[in-house]
């Protein structure tokens, strides 16, 4: 089988979370190809790259992928998939090489979290307290784009699902940390499919299916 490397470019570590998110879509509209994702890293370099343009040129230079998925979280701006989609094309038409590549846009909205607020049971796993009793509750998936603080949110629910007590064994519970836990513990992403962001980055996938 042919196998493709694609590199996720986003600001931070913790949209890894991303990469789980990809590879169901990917798997789903390309059964026939393998992929390798990774995450661009640049924390080990001299002078790390500071604009998205940058990112992006140093991502090609430093792991060579066929595909770049490309994240912004839409956050609080006007027509988030709009604006945020116009910036990643300036940035993209900026960046050194990116003829030889095929760039996909992920902007979730309002953020990544958003997209990891969709299963009980992942939550639950990933605070490491699978059969607790705690009853746990979940937005409506119609919801999900209309939250102010999404992140807070799966926070909130990551420690209501360890079902400890107050005090400092609560406290020390890396939600930070197990967040990553809840992507890599949804199997099924198909309710995503709702969303309008998530429609918007499923939509390039197709489009990218037809010309290949």
């Amino acid at each position: 089988m042919e196998r493709k490397k694609y590199l996720l470019i986003s600001d931070g570590s913790s949209d890894k979370c991303l990469l789980p998110i990809i590879d169901f879509v990917l798997n789903a509209h390309f059964p026939n190809l393998v992929f390798e994702g990774q995450w661009a890293d640049y924390k080990f370099l001299r002078k790390p790259p500071q604009s998205l343009s940058e990112k992006i040129s140093s991502g090609i230079d430093l792991y060579e992928p066929d595909w770049v998925f490309v994240h912004r979280d839409a956050e609080a701006v006007a027509n988030p998939l709009k604006k945020r989609s116009e910036e990643i094309q300036m940035a993209v038409e900026a960046a050194k090489y990116a003829s030889k590549n095929i760039f996909i846009e992920i902007i979730p909205i309002k953020m990544m979290e958003t997209w990891l607020l969709i299963d009980e049971m992942a939550i639950r796993k990933a605070a490491n307290n699978p059969n607790g009793k705690v009853k746990i509750q979940l937005p409506a998936i119609r919801q999900l784009e209309n939250l102010s603080q999404p992140k807070e949110l799966l926070f909130d629910l990551l420690k209501q699902a360890s079902g400890l007590p107050q005090g400092r064994k609560l406290n020390n519970l890396n939600v930070f940390k197990i967040r990553h836990f809840v992507a890599e513990y949804i199997a099924d992403y198909d309710l995503l499919r709702q969303l309008s962001s998530f429609q918007h980055f499923e939509a390039q996938l197709v489009y990218l299916k037809a010309k290949i």
